[in-house]
């Protein structure tokens, strides 16, 4: 098939040897289609010690970056996915995490240990924040003619691109 630059791997309920299972045939399954990312997709109390350190093994072996982190609402539970080395990419979304601050919070526990933050959503509030964190390389956006909710449908002053970066808005706020 065709190389995919980014395959989604999800994982719901509690880690087995089921889910380190599916998360290395996952892994194997993306280098092979030539993925640039993986974004793993966790919906997990925890689990099994065992298949919990496999992923990790997996994850630290692999030759693809791993993100993940985009559904998480507290920053403990990024500290726990930190702790165990779970991605290479970490996307906190504001909104989600409890606003500006615990987004800082996450950035800088990121940072600490070497880990970049990629944003989830809502780039109108994520850009300001990107062009702030050293450990931020992108912004995920998208455009306007995109079929997907678009927080840009809301804010007075929408975001502009150029040449392929976002050009910071300079006034105040993010226009809601």
């Amino acid at each position: 098939g065709a190389a995919n630059p980014v395959v989604v791997l999800k994982i719901d309920g509690i880690i087995g040897p089921a889910s380190a299972d599916f998360f290395n045939r996952g892994l194997a399954r993306a280098q092979s289609r030539g993925a640039r990312l993986v974004v793993l997709q966790l919906d997990t109390p925890g689990g099994l010690d065992e298949s919990m350190r496999r992923m990790i093994k997996d994850t630290l072996a692999s030759p693809i970056p791993i993100a993940t982190g985009e559904i998480e609402a507290t920053r403990w539970g990024f500290g726990e996915l930190v702790d165990r080395c779970a991605a290479v990419i970490l996307q906190p979304d504001a909104c989600a995490i409890g606003g500006v601050s615990e987004w800082w919070r996450v950035a800088t526990l990121a940072a600490e240990e070497s880990i970049a933050v990629i944003p989830h959503w809502h780039a109108n509030l994520h850009a300001q924040l990107a062009a702030a964190t050293p450990n931020c390389p992108a912004v995920e956006y998208f455009a306007l003619s995109e079929d997907v909710y678009n927080f840009e449908r809301l804010v007075a002053n929408p975001l502009a691109v150029a040449e392929g970066r976002i050009v910071l808005d300079q006034t105040p706020g993010i226009g809601v």
